[in-house]
């Protein structure tokens, strides 16, 4: 299950770096939408609970590498998903600290896309025959 959780996440940061590096103004769009609607933060922050509270509640394990940054970035997901529920103004600060006025984008495509590779190669251990179908 390690396997397959890297290899996910890697093809999803893969996605979100190549859309950051070829669209700069891509984050700062997502994140004025936050702003703007209510609902799509407080769907957002949901969502991000309801995929890394069961996936953790299955997986916190710490004994090797790969187990440890899977449950890592589950426990990262579940506190980023509840302080967007909770304090989505405390999340908009932060972001405006770490990335002021979208500059680093192009920057952080390549950031992202790296790091997605990573995930997809350290992951790629995985075998969907590993998995079998429900009958």
């Amino acid at each position: 299950m390690v396997d397959l959780i890297l290899f996910v996440l890697g093809v999803v940061y893969i996605a979100v770096g190549l859309r950051t590096l070829f669209d700069p103004c891509f984050i700062g769009d997502i994140m004025a939408d936050f702003r703007n609607s209510i609902g799509l933060t407080y769907l957002t922050g949901t969502f991000v609970v309801i995929i890394c509270l069961p996936l953790l509640t299955m997986h916190n394990e710490w004994g090797s590498a790969k187990q440890a940054v899977v449950s890592f970035i589950l426990w990262a997901g579940l506190l980023k998903g509840l302080t967007i529920i909770a304090f989505p103004r405390l999340m908009f600060g932060m972001w405006d600290v770490i990335f002021p006025q979208g500059k680093v984008a192009r920057v952080l495509g390549v950031v992202i896309i790296a790091l997605g590779a990573l995930l997809v190669c350290w992951g790629n251990d995985f075998s969907f025959s590993d998995y079998p179908a429900r009958s």
